[in-house]
């Protein structure tokens, strides 16, 4: 190893004539003896950045070079979504408004046989349209004995905030906190 990683490139031609440029590169990482890393990297303004890296312990880094002290499998930090420093995650329907009640995103907390325990869900809240965007966030757990979750609490489109034991609320149109 001594520090030799291979890379591969992806070249493209130049427009003005001048040659072959790199437009990107998958490199493998030397970590330590015998763990490797893969790091990939596009280019802007004709400079190769590293933009994601996936380590020897199999976490997928974002933002970064380094994984954490803790087991977290995804690493989101630094310069993403344009504000400096701030990791962001994007979770986005495929299509555009889906319409109201319209699921927009999907967050689940399951075991490696993809049994879901937990549940965050993201909803279009009423009917929307161009700049406007009503949405809700759903919470789901699942009881005891159960084998799918049930909305536990939800945060309407107004910021009100709904908790239930069943999923059903006294008021599910109400405009006051239950």
């Amino acid at each position: 190893s001594w520090g030799y990683s291979p890379n591969l490139y992806f070249r493209t031609e130049l427009t003005n004539g001048g040659g072959v440029g790199t437009s990107g590169r998958i490199s493998s990482i030397y970590e330590s003896s015998n763990n490797y890393g893969m790091s990939f990297y596009t280019t802007t303004a004709g400079s190769n950045s590293e933009r994601a890296r996936i380590d020897s312990s199999g976490r997928l880094l974002v933002g970064t070079s380094s994984g954490s002290d803790n087991n977290a499998l995804l690493k989101v930090q630094g310069n993403v979504g344009g504000a400096t420093g701030v990791g962001w995650i994007d979770v986005r329907r495929g299509v555009a408004i889906p319409g109201a009640d319209g699921m927009l995103g999907y967050i689940s907390i399951s075991d490696s046989s993809g049994n879901i325990y937990a549940a965050i869900e993201g909803y279009q809240d009423a009917a929307g349209g161009t700049n406007d965007y009503p949405g809700r966030l759903v919470f789901s757990t699942t009881a005891d004995g159960a084998s799918s979750p049930t909305e536990r609490m939800r945060i309407t489109q107004l910021g009100y905030l709904k908790a239930s034991i069943n999923g059903v609320y006294e008021n599910a149109n109400g405009t006051f906190h239950e």
